[in-house]
């Protein structure tokens, strides 16, 4: 069945979506590059990265998260709206019981209810972020 999907019948399909495949490939490549710098200046200022924490705004089905889980990665605080965050809860879950790889803790607000981010830094709190730790 998968082979119908990549065969030349098919390929019009296909080409109105590759320019924006392209533009997630560029988009995360971007941001795993500004990750990773962010990491190795941690690093090299003599602070361990799992001692630090991210959070994703608007986060959607980034898998960034799960591919930057390890002893030690820093923790990943994820937002976006409910309906998202529920259903990536259930495919990250799964993902994480079959790698062992940290879940990202979530939390479900719609940034558009909100005049500022403090209310999303508030929510988060519970959820383990400290705003004394690297962020």
């Amino acid at each position: 069945a998968s082979r119908w999907l990549v065969s030349p019948a098919v390929a019009p399909l296909w080409a109105p979506v590759l320019p924006k495949l392209e533009w997630i490939a560029q988009r995360t490549s971007f941001l795993d590059s500004t990750l990773d710098a962010w990491i190795d200046g941690l690093k090299a200022s003599g602070v361990s990265p799992a001692e630090a924490q991210v959070v994703l705004l608007g986060a959607g089905y980034d898998t960034r998260a799960l591919r930057y889980s390890g002893d030690q990665a820093p923790a990943f605080y994820e937002v976006d709206l409910p309906v998202v965050t529920r259903a990536k809860g259930v495919l990250s879950s799964r993902y994480a019981a079959a790698t062992g790889v940290r879940q990202p803790a979530m939390l479900p607000l719609d940034l558009m209810t909100c005049a500022s981010g403090a209310p999303a830094l508030e929510a988060l709190a519970p959820l383990g972020l400290d705003r004394s730790r690297p962020t």
